[in-house]
């Protein structure tokens, strides 16, 4: 006999608002639980060659994986299209994420129930079982994160591009002796869509672009 039953729930907000012209700053929250029960069974004559030995006798297991994580951004952007009369776009943002998520999982062992015991039996009585392999309960360590990014992307007249971004993370995953690091990446592009020589051809073809990138 298995049973197993799952849960989850997740909740995110978000929070967006304007204090400056071109200048947004956003907010977001997000949490998420979720469990996983596996309930096990096994009568007399299916316990044979028994992980947990005790053969011959109905036993049971009954575990419980629990999840939890937590996140957190926060965000400021500047974007201006109207710079130089129109003619050059800026957008930069700047901001910050933490998270942690951590895993507990719960087993429960009996065996030695009367050599009699239907599956329903078990279930229904798993206090007459003779011998308890006792609670284990194994928490992992908490996976903990937290970053530091910024992003600025550039156009003139939409035609020439070009995109710089960093990110710093530190997260409890890296090595005890290296725990933080440097991601960064950069790109350049050519939208020759945007070129008057390419105007007859826009009937066919709106957006097309040379791009080249490089990332660490």
């Amino acid at each position: 006999y298995k049973l197993q039953t799952r849960f989850q729930q997740n909740y995110n907000a978000a929070l967006t608002w304007k204090p400056f012209k071109h200048w947004t700053a956003k907010t977001e929250f997000g949490y998420g639980w979720k469990y996983y029960d596996t309930d096990q069974a096994w009568t007399a004559l299916a316990v044979n060659n028994s992980k947990f030995g005790h053969n011959g006798r109905p036993q049971a297991q009954f575990v419980r994986d629990t999840y939890k994580s937590w996140r957190n951004a926060n965000t400021l952007t500047y974007d201006n299209n109207k710079l130089f009369g129109g003619r050059d776009h800026l957008n930069v943002l700047i901001g910050h994420e933490w998270s942690s998520d951590m895993q507990t999982t719960r087993t429960s062992t009996s065996v030695d129930f009367p050599v009699d015991f239907t599956i329903d039996q078990i279930l229904s009585f798993t206090n007459t079982a003779e011998s308890t392999l006792g609670n284990e309960v194994d928490i992992k360590a908490k996976d903990n994160m937290l970053s530091f990014f910024g992003r600025i992307n550039y156009d003139y007249k939409g035609i020439y591009l070009l995109e710089v971004n960093g990110r710093y993370d530190g997260s409890s995953s890296f090595p005890a002796n290296d725990q933080w690091a440097f991601f960064p990446s950069a790109s350049v592009g050519y939208r020759f869509s945007e070129e008057a020589y390419f105007e007859k051809a826009k009937q066919y073809v709106s957006n097309a672009k040379f791009r080249r990138s490089e990332e660490r």
